[in-house]
């Protein structure tokens, strides 16, 4: 077995540079390494070598396969190759037999969806949860005591402090979804039986919610005139922290949804899509809504549209990072502006730790700390019922009087920031400078100054490293992209 090397890299970087292994040596004695790169539907790659002359240590073998996963993530040629072959195993599968175990129709289920929708959640949910109680049952056995097997293991997990009740709900769902499929897909050869296993069988334990952090007006404030933070994401989070938009609705806001003037008002119609990258209606019939801008970001808000056509982002740079790379890079700007309060990154059975979506229940509970009314509340974050905003009035009225004044004037930051405010001046959206990174703990912010450069070198191609002799897979082997 290869020995697998510790990667101490930042998660950010991680995220960029993909994964490294030791693979022996070369013949001359020198080291010998293989890597694999990150996609972007969050699998990875088949293992390719790291060509010889990128092999003296492991620095330089590390900074190689920086230059293949910028490579990757501006070409998306890997991906293309994995999606092409998971489309010709699905094409050789037969149809559906008495014996086809759970597993092997799964893998033909996930295949089938993979096209439209990441399915890398459900593919981990089945492979932990799910097929160790059905993957070598025959499908069309399956009846409602192996669904209820798969619920009793879920509540053992909950009460073992091995699994979260929400965690469990989300394994429950990737079930029952899977087992409507079997029932009623407009695929017939995905059809295997007349009524779900799941059918009346009660779901996992529910628990209580975790608790979701949220910041002090004095935090959001520290973040947003912090120099050493680029001019674009700080704008981006006080539009996150001042409108209280999901991620999705603030990554599809368009400058023409922005009604600036008395009074000044937010249209929201429209959120993307995570997984297909189209715009897509709210969450939910009440997403659709009208938000009043509040006063203290009401001038950056009119300086900012006064630069941007009607069809521009209004924050760019969720819609190119998405949610989850957007949530690396506002944990590590909250480190660089000193935002570092324990009480943030408590994790446990209680807390949730502050991530990009909890600027949204900032805005939450400062709406409740000003004294709107719960109804309003409602309106205003878009939930379908009045127990989604309750208890955020709850929290309000633990902490009355404590706070300080809640959505505070934030434009002079504005103009003290970077010289990149200036009308018809452009800004590089994914621009992250090495000043940025300067005496930042925690996390090692400073070691991802040489991927960032590295990210600006020309793309390198990657696919004819695939299946090489070092590979564990012989070419064109589809069990490489097995969704189980």
């Amino acid at each position: 077995m290869p020995k697998k090397v510790a990667d101490t890299t930042p998660r950010r970087a991680r995220e960029r540079t993909g994964t490294l292994e030791r693979a022996g040596s070369w013949p001359d004695g020198s080291p010998r390494w293989r890597g694999r790169v990150r996609l972007e539907d969050g699998t990875k790659s088949e293992r390719f070598d790291v060509p010889r002359k990128n092999s003296r240590n492991e620095a330089t073998a590390r900074a190689w396969l920086a230059t293949i996963q910028a490579g990757e993530d501006e070409s998306g040629e890997l991906l293309a190759i994995k999606r092409d072959a998971a489309r010709k195993h699905a094409a050789e599968i037969v149809a559906p037999h008495d014996l086809e175990t759970a597993d092997a129709w799964f893998l033909r289920y996930v295949t089938h969806r993979s096209a439209d929708v990441r399915t890398k959640d459900m593919r981990d949910h089945w492979r932990r949860w799910i097929s160790p109680v059905l993957g070598d049952k025959p499908i069309r056995a399956l009846a409602r005591a192996d669904a209820e097997a798969v619920r009793n293991g879920l509540d053992d997990a909950i009460r073992a402090g091995k699994l979260r009740p929400k965690s469990a709900q989300n394994m429950w769902g990737t079930l029952t979804r899977a087992m409507k499929e079997a029932t009623s897909s407009k695929d017939p050869t995905l059809r295997v039986f007349e009524l779900s296993p799941c059918v009346n069988v009660q779901p996992p334990i529910k628990g209580e919610s975790r608790r979701k952090a949220f910041f002090y007006p004095k935090e959001i404030v520290a973040l947003v005139t912090c120099e050493a933070i680029p001019l674009a994401s700080r704008f981006t989070y006080a539009c996150a922290a001042y409108l209280g938009l999901r991620p999705n609705e603030l990554a599809a806001l368009r400058w023409s949804d922005v009604q600036a003037g008395a009074p000044s008002l937010v249209h929201v119609s429209s959120a993307v899509d995570w997984d297909s990258g189209e715009s897509k209606a709210p969450k939910t019939s009440a997403g659709i809504r009208i938000v009043p801008v509040p006063k203290g970001i009401e001038r950056w808000l009119a300086h900012e549209r006064a630069k941007h056509g009607p069809a521009d982002l209004v924050c760019p740079l969720v819609a190119a990072h998405g949610k989850h790379r957007i949530a690396g890079i506002f944990r590590a700007d909250l480190a660089i502006a000193g935002v570092n309060d324990p009480r943030l990154f408590r994790s446990d059975r209680v807390w949730m730790p502050v991530g990009f979506r909890s600027l949204r229940d900032t805005y939450a509970t400062w709406l409740a700390v000003a004294g709107v009314n719960p109804g309003a509340m409602q309106r205003r974050l878009g939930h379908k019922s009045f127990e989604m905003s309750a208890h955020y009035a709850k929290v309000a009225e633990d902490l009355s009087g404590t706070l300080g004044e809640v959505f505070p004037e934030v434009f002079p930051v504005y103009q003290a920031g970077p010289a990149v405010d200036q009308p018809g001046q452009s800004v590089d959206q994914n621009a992250i400078g090495p000043e940025r990174c300067q005496g930042v703990t925690g996390g090692g912010a400073g070691n991802r100054t040489r991927v960032r450069e590295l990210r600006s070198q020309p793309s390198t191609r990657v696919s004819g490293l695939l299946h090489r002799p070092g590979s564990r897979r012989p070419a064109g082997s589809s069990q490489g992209y097995s969704p189980v």
